[in-house]
């Protein structure tokens, strides 16, 4: 079974890596010769950037020779109204830095699909050779199952609060360190966000013949 992150969830697939319910988060893809490392960021996620590279590398299929970064995010949503492409540059080039990658980086605005707020999108990555191809659709179309609150197996993981560290702070009277809003955070099997086993068109019909929607061209830059 592939690969399915919420909110702050990480994880690897050989194949395809999917991301539910994007809104104003960011679905990202760090391809190594092993297979897809996914980070699904929420914003100002990039402070929790050394975490996930912890967890790449600590990843028995990490193999050292990273040949891709990808990522998609609508950033009207992402980064206000004033933001765009150069926000996003700046938040890769900040994860690219922190996973030690140079080469090229590959994106996508989602905001030019034409599917609207409130609506959420579901976007996916899937190996192709040494790249990844990028699809969407919108996530009313898309069905979810439910894989429980517990991460089934090494591929996945959750960025969740480090319980430790707020009760050592404020033992230590620092409890000014710790913020409800961001707290500093911790590789976790548990799923705070839940667990998510597949995702799929709810629906086939002749139109989509069962497919997402493919994106033809990426934006890129490089690190």
């Amino acid at each position: 079974m592939h690969k399915f992150l919420n909110e702050r969830q990480i994880g690897m697939d050989p194949a395809k890596i999917g991301f539910p319910n994007l809104g104003d988060c960011m679905a990202l893809v760090l391809l190594d010769e092993g297979g897809l490392f996914g980070f699904h960021l929420t914003r100002g996620d990039l402070s929790n950037a050394p975490l996930f590279v912890q967890y790449v590398q600590a990843h028995r299929n990490y193999t050292g020779h990273l040949v891709g970064l990808y990522a998609a995010a609508n950033f009207t949503r992402r980064y206000g109204q004033g933001g765009g492409r150069t926000d996003w540059e700046t938040e890769m080039g900040g994860i690219a830095r922190a996973a030690g990658y140079t080469g090229t980086v590959h994106g996508y605005d989602l905001g030019n699909t034409g599917i609207k707020a409130p609506e959420a999108i579901y976007t996916e990555f899937r190996a192709a050779a040494s790249s990844c191809t990028l699809w969407y659709k919108r996530m009313s179309k898309i069905e979810t199952e439910n894989g429980g609150m517990n991460a089934p197996d090494d591929d996945i993981r959750e960025l969740a609060p480090d319980r430790a560290r707020k009760v050592e702070l404020f033992a230590a009277n620092r409890g000014h360190e710790w913020d409800d809003n961001n707290p500093q955070r911790t590789i976790s099997t548990r799923l705070g966000r839940g667990g998510t086993s597949d995702a799929h068109l709810a629906k086939v019909t002749r139109g989509n013949k069962g497919e997402l929607h493919a994106v033809k061209t990426l934006i890129e830059f490089t690190v």
